[in-house]
């Protein structure tokens, strides 16, 4: 058997509020770069569902970049440290990796010829700094800010000059290399957040919170003029800009929710394009790469704009921000649901990787989500059960209030169980008719497909078995699984049940033969198993975990087993499902669906 990667259903990036968020720009115009975590997402601009991840940084990144050859990329995180990696190869190898400053860097900049570095942010004692790619040797000294530098640009022709912007109002010209200051620029009233050399070198921008943009001359540094005659060309502050790759338009995105696109050589107003009045349309971050303008949201959205025709938006991605915690497959397979811990639905259609919002009704995490026909129900850390409509995506008004945070859900016709820390709850078509306290938190729960039991999986290591009588479950059985029980699900063709637990352990026991244990020793995850599943056919199992790892069981042949490491990097996988006989999809901490293909041997 073999377990090898299909899909990628990606992330958005991380967003800050207030804060200007750069994309990272491919030279050979195939790629765009972005953070979350401690992942660099690479993402084809035609077809975003190609998506490759490096997850290397040990914490949260923050910015990454293309080297002008293509051959490298340069990313760094909140530690300030600073990777170089191989871009051609599919391991990602790592070239050199330094250390310029001690805290988040904001923004990198290469050397036109990929030999040197600028990068900006919040050092102890510095806020920016440049260094040779090669050997990390300084290269000049970028002093005369005051505060943490949120910006960063390396002309592109010569002579060479780095310009830096920083929160201390100021930007920062240097000459070079080896680099030395020259001098200051006062012209903005508040925080520069962004600054950009165009293509050509012979200019560059500056964009502030005090809602302006400043143009200089990019070999000597002094002023050309203010973009739009020296007044706030947005209601917000400047986060980001772009210039046009004939360097003769810039555009410029604000908090203002607002993307406007101006001329130059004119000094006037192009197009604009509003996003709307939500708070979450703040736009934070934006790229010019070819023929594509990208504009990105404080919700992560990106936004594909084209200013001939600026009332429409041609293509946005969507996604999550935060770590995803369950999934559920529409019932005919062709949609993946995705809920994560800040309460937020997503559905993707998994053929074009196209991502929809479902309005949650829920206020907190969603622990889990199950697809009956046309329905997804959803438990949530609000204390409550509700459900949407698969199809519409539009949740029902219908809302059962759970006895403490409900832990384990299942439905299998007009069947619902629940599981929570302080009892068992049973619902008939939605409503409650029987319960009973539990001693011992519940952390998981599966109905039996023939409705005749259930199980529900304890913090004590029990797996209790109830028999359904009617509007009442009965206990029946005990199974004993040593460690807290953290999912259950019984095969669909009801033959076994599949227990994974904190202490690593993957059971499973035969149903019709009292549940008697099959004995498998299947112990071979190396931290807490988060979940279990069936394939359709009842013969693999697939169990994932915080060990990262990916794990296929056979029911037939139980030394006959695969796995797959660090299939969301290196963070936890949070659930799993399978969508036929050879495929799965998990999610993870990471923030990211995966499709994998299994071949059975």
């Amino acid at each position: 058997m073999s377990v090898s990667l299909k899909s990628v259903f990606a992330c958005l990036p991380r967003t800050e509020r207030g804060k200007s968020m750069k994309l990272g720009s491919d030279p050979k115009g195939k790629n765009f770069l972005y953070c979350n975590g401690n992942s660099v997402f690479i993402r084809d601009i035609e077809n975003p569902l190609i998506c490759d991840i490096y997850s290397e940084h040990a914490k949260d990144t923050t910015v990454a970049e293309y080297a002008p050859s293509g051959f490298y990329i340069a990313s760094a995180d909140v530690l300030g440290k600073v990777r170089i990696w191989d871009t051609t190869q599919k391991e990602h190898i790592l070239k050199y990796e330094y250390q310029p400053i001690a805290g988040p860097i904001t923004d990198i900049a290469w050397s036109p010829d990929s030999k040197r570095l600028a990068i900006s942010g919040a050092g102890r004692q510095s806020f920016a700094e440049a260094f040779m790619a090669d050997t990390g040797t300084s290269v000049g000294k970028l002093f005369g800010h005051q505060m943490i530098a949120n910006s960063v640009a390396y002309r592109p022709t010569r002579p060479f000059r780095i310009v830096t912007g920083s929160d201390d109002k100021t930007a920062c010209f240097f000459e070079g290399p080896p680099f030395k200051y020259k001098s200051t620029l006062n012209d903005h009233a508040r925080f520069v957040n962004i600054v950009r050399f165009s293509s050509d070198g012979n200019h560059f921008a500056t964009g502030s919170s005090d809602c302006k943009v400043f143009l200089y001359d990019g070999k000597e540094g002094t002023l050309v003029h203010a973009l739009g005659g020296g007044d706030a060309i947005h209601a917000g502050g400047v986060m980001s800009l772009a210039w046009s790759p004939d360097n003769t338009q810039l555009l410029t995105v604000s908090a203002d929710k607002t993307a406007k696109l101006w001329d130059v050589q004119e000094n006037k107003l192009i197009a604009e394009h509003c996003f709307g009045n939500d708070i979450q349309q703040q736009q934070l971050g934006c790229l010019w790469q070819g023929k594509h303008i990208l504009s990105v949201a404080y919700s992560g959205e990106i936004s594909y704009l084209d200013f001939s025709s600026p009332s429409k938006v041609i293509r946005t991605l969507r996604g999550h921000q935060k770590t995803i915690t369950s999934i559920t497959p529409s019932q005919d397979k062709s949609t993946l649901f995705s809920a994560s811990f800040d309460a937020n639905i997503r559905s993707w259609n998994r053929e074009s990787g196209d991502c929809e919002v479902v309005e949650s009704k829920h206020k907190n995490q969603v622990n889990r989500m199950v697809t009956v026909e046309d329905k997804v129900f959803t438990a949530a850390m609000d204390d409550t059960v509700k459900s949407f409509d698969a199809v519409s995506k539009t949740f029902s008004d219908e809302s059962f209030g759970t006895n403490g945070i409900p832990k384990g859900l299942d439905v299998v016709g007009d069947l619902t169980v629940i599981a929570t820390a302080k009892e068992v709850t049973l619902l008939r078509n939605g409503k409650k008719v029987f319960s009973e306290a539990c001693k011992c938190e519940s952390l998981s729960a599966t109905v039996h497909p023939g409705k005749t039991e259930a199980a529900v999986g304890r913090e004590d290591g029990k797996i209790f078995i109830y028999t359904v009588d009617g509007d009442t479950l009965v206990k029946s059985n005990e199974l004993n699984a040593v460690t807290a029980v953290n999912d259950v699900c019984y095969s669909p063709d009801g033959v076994y049940l599949a227990g994974v637990t904190s202490g690593k352990n993957v059971c499973v026991w035969k149903v019709d033969e009292s549940y008697k244990s099959m004995d498998f020793g299947w112990q071979y995850h190396a931290a807490s198993v988060t979940r279990v599943n069936w394939s359709p056919d009842s013969r693999h199992l697939a169990t994932v975990s915080l060990d990262t790892h990916i794990r296929i069981w056979s029911i037939e042949k139980e030394t006959n087993f695969i796995f797959f490491k660090r299939a969301h990097g290196s963070g936890p996988i949070t659930d799993v499902a399978w969508l036929d006989d050879n495929t799965v999809v998990t999610s993870g901490n990471d923030c990211c669906l995966k499709e994998w293909t299994v071949k059975h041997s």
